[in-house]
């Protein structure tokens, strides 16, 4: 019985768009643009308070003031995407556009809108526009990675995570999400030892980084380094005890060193976590690889290749 061991976890969302109102608007000398100010900048409060319903209304009573306010539509649009409105999100981004053809924001925000609906092709090139309108722009940069890994053009991706760490003042944390992505795109084009390179520099950074961990155990196994992996697994484990794919993947490695009892105890508590998670799929599947597990030990024959 064949089971394939690791299954990556998802590239993260882009972890750098932000809201960064556009620079250079001008405030008008009338009341009804004074008005629109006023109500823009309650927005941004609202936002940074993570009030996103009142940031959409704020900014939605500076657009009704003053409806040429484009950098009100970019930021109505980030708080749209914060609740997962799509299609508004881009409508918005594609009105801000229309007024402000330069509108960097705006490009960036819509950019992770089609990011999220799975459009990537429509990403990159509003990533594109973005690079293009300011170089060192190191959001697009990331976002464009991002999408070139969904693609599956992972060099191109690792050329943007390149450009982003040699040139950006990053956080650590930051850091550590971007090693862990670059590492994802050398794993799937098989340069082993650069992926691990990177997931282990994005432990050293952040020691709670589970992706990191997660896939450095993959990469340790396509090496063969079985120890080394269950170490791995183990070290998700005790930060997310709830993780099934871990558990699942340290049963199969268990039982290939031949710690059986180890393996069954894993693999009954995926199954648990699976139930409580409400995956029906995962939980039939990991029930049926505990039972073909429990029976093949009883019988002494191997069970994984």
């Amino acid at each position: 019985m064949k089971v394939k061991l690791c299954l990556l976890l998802s590239l993260t969302i882009a972890i750098f768009v932000s809201l960064i109102p556009v620079n250079g608007l001008a405030l008008a000398a009338d009341t009804s643009s004074g008005n629109s100010q006023a109500s823009f900048q309650q927005g941004v409060k609202s936002f940074q308070k993570q009030d996103y319903l009142q940031a959409i209304i704020d900014f939605s009573q500076a657009i009704q003031l003053n409806p040429q306010f484009a950098a009100a539509y970019s930021d109505r649009c980030l708080a749209y995407l914060e609740i997962d409105r799509l299609p508004s999100a881009i409508a918005d981004c594609t009105q801000a556009l229309q007024l402000q053809p330069n509108n960097i924001q705006a490009y960036l925000n819509r950019g992770l809108a089609y990011y999220r609906l799975g459009e990537y092709d429509r990403a990159i090139a509003d990533n594109n526009q973005a690079i293009q309108l300011q170089p060192n722009e190191i959001r697009a940069y990331y976002n464009r990675g991002l999408a070139y890994s969904r693609i599956a053009a992972y060099d191109r991706a690792i050329t943007d995570y390149n450009q982003v760490l040699q040139t950006a003042q990053l956080e650590t944390e930051q850091q550590a999400e971007i090693y862990t992505d670059r590492g994802l795109a050398y794993l799937m084009v098989t340069d082993i030892q650069s992926a691990i390179a990177d997931f282990s520099q994005a432990i050293a950074l952040d020691t709670h980084n589970t992706r990191a961990y997660y896939n450095r155990a993959c990469a340790c196994h396509h090496l063969g380094h079985l120890h080394d992996a269950i170490q791995d697994f183990s070290a998700v484990l005790a930060l997310n005890p709830q993780n099934a794919e871990a558990y699942v993947n340290r049963g199969l490695l268990y039982h290939r060193q031949g710690y059986h009892q180890n393996a069954i105890a894993d693999l009954q508590t995926a199954c648990h976590c699976f139930h409580q998670q409400r995956n029906l799929i995962a939980y039939q599947q990991t029930q049926a690889l505990l039972t073909k597990l429990q029976q093949l030990l009883a019988t002494h024959e191997p069970v994984f290749a």
